[in-house]
């Protein structure tokens, strides 16, 4: 499991020691509130949020970079799922490579008077 503060990004690399160069290769990341769960609504609390993955400048890896919200579309404190699918298409391949537990905690200074 992973921490993260509501607002934070989070980046995370898709690498294979099988393939040296990712072209050709498309991918997707979505944040559900279950494994395996449908990508959160806008306007449902925690909204969310899915994205596509892009290939590195050099081909060697695929980056999933899930930007930070603010306002009120931060993620909710508690826990979600981030999810990294990649796919070839000439190659016929599709699979979840990635299925990652957060701990969203909250954003904002903590009051040095709670104990």
């Amino acid at each position: 499991m992973a921490n993260v503060i509501q607002g934070d990004s989070i980046a995370r690399d898709v690498i294979s020691s099988s393939i040296d160069d990712f072209t050709g290769w498309t991918g997707k990341w979505k944040i559900s509130l279950t494994k395996g769960g449908t990508a959160i609504a806008k306007g449902v609390v925690p909204y969310t949020y899915k994205g596509s993955l892009t290939v590195s400048s050099d081909l060697t890896k695929m980056e999933c970079r899930v930007p930070p919200k603010d306002g009120d579309n931060v993620l909710a404190v508690g826990e979600c799922y981030l999810e990294i699918q990649v796919e070839n298409a000439a190659l016929q391949f599709r699979r979840t490579v990635k299925q990652e537990k957060l701990n969203v905690t909250i954003q904002g200074i903590i009051d040095p008077t709670d104990t």
